[in-house]
């Protein structure tokens, strides 16, 4: 809107917008695309967009005050949509995309670290079964998103969560030795699993 209306712009308008364009053409060239989560690659200049938004909501009924429109009356217009698109969001959007990624998203949950948690289990790996169901030598990354999401980036946590890479599991074994090892296998695709407690040669 800001850029829609002649008014004036200053150097920070312009800041603001270039550096949401630049993200935009950099990841046009980006290799990997997914849908999931919507355009999550975008997020990162949004808080430039809503800066450049409110400045040009605010813009907007000095511009039309030129144009013979009453002032108060457009201010008024514009926070009525305002709060309109607020309620909306309140009371249709954000419901359904609670439910949409508050308990189960593409098979990610906290199940797994809960069964661990509730099980007592500390000071351990959990390898996370990722061939369940997958008839390729490539894992399945997406169970493994229920353990990553609980580990730290020095892993220096009490639980850490791998992948079960079958063969290679020893050699992260040796890497944290003195922890206990355990696998979770899934029995349905992400749904049930168990945890089996594994030993040193990986068994």
């Amino acid at each position: 809107m800001l850029f829609a209306v002649p008014v004036n712009k200053n150097r920070w308008d312009y800041l603001f917008l270039y550096g949401s364009l630049i993200p935009i053409a950099a990841y046009f060239f980006y290799y990997y695309q997914d849908l999931c989560f919507g355009p999550r690659f975008y997020y990162s200049f949004m808080p430039f967009m809503a800066l450049l938004t409110a400045r040009g909501f605010l813009a907007l009924p000095h511009w039309l005050n030129k144009w013979s429109f009453d002032r108060r009356r457009t201010e008024a217009s514009l926070y009525l949509l305002l709060l309109l698109c607020f309620f909306y969001t309140f009371a249709v959007s954000l419901p359904s995309l609670l439910q949409k990624y508050a308990n189960d998203y593409w098979g990610v949950t906290d199940r797994i670290h809960a069964t661990v948690k509730k099980q007592g289990i500390a000071n351990a790996i959990v390898f996370i079964d990722v061939w369940y169901g997958n008839p390729t030598d490539n894992p399945n990354l997406i169970p493994y998103g229920s353990g990553f999401q609980f580990n730290s980036p020095l892993l220096k946590d009490e639980i850490i969560y791998a992948m079960d890479l079958r063969d290679k599991n020893l050699n992260l074994m040796k890497v944290f030795p003195g922890r206990n090892y355990f696998l979770c296998k899934f029995q349905k695709p992400m749904r049930e699993f168990t945890l089996t407690k594994l030993n040193l040669s990986g068994n």
